[in-house]
C-alpha cells in the first residue's frame, strides 16, 4: 500500500497506523505513527490498496450517491406538488401538496472563521425553486455574494449584510445572524439548497394520507405515509 509515494506496507515491512476523529462528528482519519512518536495525518494521501478503496467509497462514492438520491427525491416532490396544487378534490377544495419533506437547508461551512450562524431557512416560492446548490460567500464582514455552486454563475454580488435580516434568492429565504463569536469573516461560506436529506424526509402529506387511509379502510387495510399498502389480513393460500 502506498500513500503519497511513501510505501506503508510491502512484503517485508508494515508501518504502524491508527485512526482517530479530527473533531466531533467528523469522519475517521488515518494517522501514520513514526518511531519517534510523531503522528501524521495521511488520509488524503492514501490512494491505492484496500484502505484507499474504502476511503474513496466513504468520501466520494457514497456522498455522490446520497446527493443524487436527495436531488431525485426533491425533484419528485417539487414537480408532483406543483401539479397537484393545480387540481381540486371532489368538494372543490384546492389540491395542496401531495408530498411533505421538501425543505430549505442552510449551514455554515465547518472551517468558517467568523461567528455568524444560520438562524432560519425556508422555501418561499415553489415556482422559483431550481433545486441547485448555492453558496453565500462573504467577501467582508458586511458584504456577501450568492453563487450557484452547480453552475458557478453569480446570482447576486456585493450584497450588504445585516445580522438577522433574511436573504432571499431562488425561491428560498435564509437568515444569518452574528453569534457569540461575532460577525461573519471574509471567506466564510454558507451552503444552501432545497434537497439536502430529501430522500429521508419524503412522505405523503397528512391530508392525502387521511384520504388514502379512508380508501384503504374500505379495502380492508391501510397505507403508510411511505406509500405501502398493508392489508389487515392476508388471503388464505389455496
Amino acid at each position: 500500500m502506498v500513500a503519497g509515494g511513501r510505501t506503508l506496507v510491502n512484503a517485508t515491512f508494515a508501518s504502524r497506523l491508527e485512526t482517530a476523529q479530527g473533531g466531533e462528528g467528523e469522519p475517521l482519519q488515518v494517522f501514520h505513527l513514526y518511531p519517534n512518536g510523531v503522528r501524521e495525518n495521511i488520509t488524503s494521501r492514501i490512494d491505492s490498496g484496500e484502505l484507499g478503496g474504502i476511503l474513496e467509497l466513504r468520501d466520494q462514492v457514497v456522498p455522490d450517491m446520497q446527493d443524487r438520491m436527495d436531488r431525485f427525491a426533491a425533484a419528485l416532490m417539487l414537480e408532483v406538488n406543483r401539479i397537484h396544487r393545480q387540481g381540486v378534490d371532489l368538494t372543490g377544495a384546492a389540491g395542496g401538496d401531495f408530498f411533505d419533506g421538501l425543505n430549505a437547508y442552510a449551514a455554515a461551512r465547518a472551517n468558517n472563521s467568523g461567528g455568524a450562524a444560520v438562524t432560519a431557512a425556508s422555501i418561499t416560492d415553489l415556482d422559483a425553486l431550481a433545486l441547485h446548490a448555492y453558496e453565500i460567500r462573504f467577501t467582508a464582514a458586511d458584504t456577501f455574494d450568492v453563487v450557484d455552486a452547480d453552475t458557478g454563475a453569480a446570482v447576486s454580488t456585493g450584497n450588504a449584510y445585516t445580522s438577522g435580516s433574511a436573504i432571499a434568492f431562488a425561491g428560498m429565504s435564509v437568515t444569518i445572524a452574528d453569534g457569540a463569536g461575532g460577525a461573519p469573516a471574509a471567506g466564510d461560506v454558507f451552503e444552501v439548497n432545497a434537497f439536502h436529506g430529501a430522500a429521508k424526509t419524503i412522505e405523503v402529506a397528512a391530508p392525502i394520507q387521511a384520504s388514502l387511509d379512508a380508501i384503504a379502510a374500505a379495502r380492508g387495510g391501510r397505507v403508510h405515509r411511505r406509500g405501502e399498502f398493508e392489508p389487515d389480513s392476508l388471503p388464505a393460500r389455496v
